[in-house]
């Protein structure tokens, strides 16, 4: 009986996400950032195909919050300025404490 059990909770773990595995389809990311400097307004169709479940714009940087666990977040920043030091910014309720990989303007991003 223990084994069945074990073996359910392997199987579950196996198959469930739990959500915080989320990666950002950086070319929908995109769309969205132009679509949303050219109109103004926030595609909510991006946003859902980018994979983030936020994304808020601060003086031309844009977060894309991805993946939740408590109060802390992980994600990644847009920004024109690819030597931007984004340690320590607030992007409305999210706020950076460090920084993990760069890929062209985009940055890796952690905080709460």
């Amino acid at each position: 009986m223990n084994n069945v059990f074990y073996s359910l909770i392997v199987l579950f773990s196996a198959s469930c996400s739990f959500g915080l595995d989320k990666e950002l389809d950086f070319h929908t990311a995109k769309k969205l950032i132009d679509h949303h400097q050219v109109e103004g307004l926030i595609d909510s169709s991006f946003l859902l195909k980018s994979n983030a479940y936020d994304v808020v714009s601060d003086n031309g940087n844009y977060l894309f919050a991805l993946n939740a666990w408590g109060d802390d977040f992980n994600g990644w920043i847009w920004s024109p300025d690819t030597h931007l030091n984004v340690i320590h910014m607030h992007f409305g309720r999210f706020y950076v404490r460090d920084v993990g990989e760069r890929v062209g303007k985009w940055t890796k991003v952690y905080g709460k």
